[in-house]
């Protein structure tokens, strides 16, 4: 059987991957190099079935598509079932960071 590499025959090449029966000991150092120490975690805040999850520490404001300021979150829960059916921006701060999140209720 006749092997091509890039069309190229080769010639007297029977297997190209040479195969052994014999014991083979190899011998490997590994490093665990997970990159923690780079990564900053970010608390994040969502909206999951009438209630408002954020992070301890943080506020948010919640206004409905007019713009309109309709509800104030200090908690790390916060129930928004008295709120109508719509959609509604959540402004979350933390400190000096703000983050929106949209949500339909």
């Amino acid at each position: 059987m006749l092997r091509f590499v890039n069309d190229t025959p080769l010639e007297n090449i029977n297997d190209p991957i040479k195969v052994t029966d014999q014991n083979l000991t190899v011998n490997a150092t590994f490093e665990l190099a997970t990159g923690i120490e780079d990564v900053t975690a970010e608390a994040t805040a969502y909206y999951n079935d009438k209630v408002l999850y954020m992070p301890q520490g943080a506020t948010a404001v919640i206004y409905n598509l007019l713009g309109t300021a309709v509800a104030e979150a200090t908690e790390m829960t916060t129930n928004l079932e008295n709120l109508p059916a719509g959609i509604y921006l959540a402004k979350v701060s933390m400190g000096e960071n703000t983050t929106i999140i949209r949500f339909k209720k």
